[in-house]
């Protein structure tokens, strides 16, 4: 991380001024300076955030993407540890002048990422919400103000702002209710709440989102004559309208009877909504997840993902009915569904999806060498295709940060596999990817002493497990990977090798498979050679 301070910026001076909340004399600082000479993130964070304090965005976005110029690979856990996150607000300045621009997608995935740093910059969640509320990830929206609600208490009337904004634009979305609800509690504003909604509805005269904020924030708290009064009053002007009054009556069922006359409610609101709404959807599968409803309700999810068009949906539930029960019909409507996607998927060009489609199919049903030449096929292709663009990351050179490189790599190593390609070239990959501090080491290493294993390179095996088991690792891992190799070296002849990597396992683990069996048998094979020995040389 480059933290140059040209001779033309005071660094000490504008943190002053930043401390003073001076945002145009921060900016006049720059007046005469050429920010595509500037490397100090520092100095230039603060620029960013002053040109966001005066609300011009776009120029507080040059200097973001100035920002990126500098640093290319921004490792954020790293960068927290060593900049602070007084000198990281760039990420939500650039994040939020991508949201008010318009530039949705970008917005959000800045705003996803810094999600790896904890709690801080509750403008991640925020913005995150109303993106998701915007493209209509109502679902989505709802866990990131679950997550305002967590981690930033002093944030709730935000949450309840952009709680109701949602359910003004889908006033029967499941879980936007007990998010308000949650929300009001907060220093115990639930009443201050209700009788704001019932202004509003007043105000409104009855409408839908209005009247269902004031239903549902009576029944949570415990008033379920006063919700049903106010329910019965809103007048349903469709019968998609009825449908949703219909469901809020399902999830009041849900909390007094339980998932069954939950479920017939859910079920009757089927015909007034659009094809694979996700409003019904939503609920059958909250049902499946926290009520342990099973196949007959995973089965009828399915047709409704179907009849909206997401094979995707309705292939995940058939997947898990088949997993459970064998269910011939049901696997029979999953091969079809699976084999349609995948075919018009490889129509549209759009490979990745044909391939995903393919390998699920072929997980229950590996016998149709049609599919499987066809996947094989499309690998092919992907696979060229991801090693021209991994070949040009990795001609950067120092530009790349080494944990990237050494991910890379290894990925590399594992195309030229799957592409059948040299020996050298997978393990030159190999032993790019296990160099220190890589983030992939342990696996690589693994990878590399199996080749010199294979090979018949005990010694260079040897040597390259020895520093693979001097690193931290998952206790699963380690004994795992001891016990294959316990194997494998038992397979090379190499009987002491086998027994100390055998014996490896049964120090930590006496119990793990067979190992200490194996350990033994070997021992007794050992001693009966040399036993042998003398009385074959007489």
């Amino acid at each position: 991380m480059r933290l140059f301070t040209g001779e033309a910026l005071d660094h000490k001076k504008i943190d002053e001024l930043y401390q003073q909340s001076a945002w145009g004399k921060i900016i006049q600082s720059f007046a005469k300076t050429d920010l595509q000479q500037v490397d100090d993130i520092r100095v230039l964070n603060d620029l960013a955030v002053a040109y966001h304090q005066e609300r011009q965005f776009d120029k507080a976005l040059a200097v973001c993407e100035r920002i990126k110029a500098v640093e290319m690979w921004t490792d954020l856990v790293k960068q927290q540890a060593e900049l602070t996150p007084r000198y990281m607000r760039y990420h939500v300045v650039m994040g939020e002048a991508l949201y008010r621009m318009g530039e949705l997608e970008k917005a959000l995935e800045i705003f996803t990422k810094l999600k790896v740093i904890g709690s801080r910059f509750s403008d991640k969640y925020y913005y995150s919400a109303r993106i998701h509320t915007k493209k209509g990830n109502y679902r989505q929206a709802l866990l990131e103000y679950k997550g305002m609600i967590t981690n930033t208490p002093q944030r709730m009337r935000d949450v309840i702002r952009g709680v109701s904004e949602l359910i003004d634009a889908s006033p029967a979305q499941s879980g936007a209710y007990e998010q308000l609800y949650a929300a009001s509690q907060h220093k115990d504003r639930v009443g201050h709440y209700t009788k704001k909604f019932q202004e509003e509805m007043k105000e409104s005269k009855g409408a839908l989102a209005a009247g269902l904020r004031v239903a549902n924030m009576l029944f949570l708290q415990g008033d379920p004559a006063g919700a049903r009064k106010s329910l019965a009053s809103l007048k349903a002007a469709s019968d998609e309208e009825k449908s949703w009054l219909a469901l809020i009556e399902g999830d009041w069922t849900l909390a007094e009877k339980g998932p069954q006359e939950a479920l017939e409610k859910y079920l009757s609101t089927e015909s007034g909504l659009p094809p694979g709404s996700p409003l019904l959807i939503e609920r059958l599968e909250d049902l499946v997840r926290t009520h342990k409803m099973g196949a007959h309700v995973r089965k009828k999810i399915a047709k409704l993902y179907e009849a909206g068009g997401d094979a995707d949906g309705a292939a995940r539930h058939l997947e898990a009915v088949v997993s459970e029960t064998g269910d011939e019909a049901v696997k029979a409507d999953l091969a079809r569904i699976l084999k349609s996607a995948m075919t018009a998927a490889f129509g549209a060009n759009d490979l990745q999806r044909a391939q995903s489609m393919g390998t699920r199919y072929l997980k229950f049903f590996p016998d149709d060498q049609v599919v499987a030449g066809q996947i094989q096929q499309i690998n092919q292709v992907l696979f060229v295709k991801r090693k021209e663009e991994l070949e040009k990351y990795l001609a950067m050179g120092s530009r790349l940060p080494a944990s990237q490189a050494a991910k890379f790599h290894y990925e590399m190593a594992g195309i030229e596999k799957a592409m059948m390609g040299s020996e050298e070239a997978i393990i030159s990959h190999l032993q790019g990817a296990a160099s220190e501090r890589s983030p992939v080491r342990a696996q690589a290493l693994r990878e590399l002493g199996q080749i010199h294993l294979r090979g018949g390179s005990s010694d260079m095996a040897e040597a390259v497990h020895d520093i693979l088991f001097g690193l931290k690792m998952g206790e699963d891992d380690r004994l795992a990977w001891a016990y294959e190799l316990g194997e494998g070296y038992a397979d090379k002849g190499e009987k002491t090798l086998a027994i100390k990597y055998f014996e490896m396992v049964t120090e930590r683990d006496g119990t793990f498979r067979d190992a200490a069996s194996r350990a033994g048998e070997l021992k007794r094979e050992i001693e009966a050679a040399a036993q042998a020995a003398p009385a074959a040389a007489a």
